[in-house]
């Protein structure tokens, strides 16, 4: 979806308006303010404190990515407002996101990003900073492209994950009814 795009800003624009083609429970807003944007994601879906923690936490981490691909160094973040992990609260995610990151008592994060990283632009689209030599060789997760290629991947997956392969696993993997 982001691919194309010329800032930071366009990319997580054009990331929000998709979303909800693609996701029903992961709920993402860019809100723009004098001189800062604001990025807020929750999930409608209740998990544990720590699932939710380690989610927003990879959420975080894909906003700073994007901002990082214009350019800057870190920290990106000018705050960044999380749940925190219940064993470890916040403190392990300043490594990463620098001196600004606060603990919420909301289900979700939201980060505060300076207008001038937002909008720095990317050196080059980001489709051509795509590696195409670098997956020549990698096997499609859906097998030959086929259903009976899918479902035979998802098969050996839930076998490795000692999980019982069942008819009701596979077509909600699938998204479709056991008739279909």
């Amino acid at each position: 979806v982001a691919l194309g795009t010329r800032t930071p800003g366009e990319a997580l624009t054009r990331i929000v308006a998709a979303l909800p083609y693609y996701c029903s429970h992961e709920q993402v807003s860019v809100q723009r303010k004098p001189g800062k944007y604001i990025v807020s994601e929750f999930f409608a879906h209740r998990f544990d404190p720590e699932t939710q923690h380690t989610l927003l936490q990879y959420a975080a981490a894909m906003v700073d990515r994007i901002l990082g691909l214009a350019g800057d160094p870190p920290p990106r973040l000018e705050k960044l407002e999380i749940p925190p992990h219940p064993t470890y609260g916040v403190e392990h995610l300043r490594n990463w996101f620098g001196e600004r990151v606060f603990e919420t008592k909301s289900r979700g994060f939201t980060a505060m990003i300076d207008d001038r990283i937002m909008n720095r632009p990317f050196s080059t689209a980001a489709r051509h900073r795509l590696n195409p030599r670098g997956v020549t060789g990698a096997v499609s997760l859906r097998g030959d492209g086929t259903l009976a290629g899918s479902v035979r991947s998802l098969l050996v997956s839930m076998i490795e994950c000692d999980q019982a392969p069942t008819m009701k696993r596979v077509v909600a993997a699938a998204g479709t009814s056991a008739r279909t």
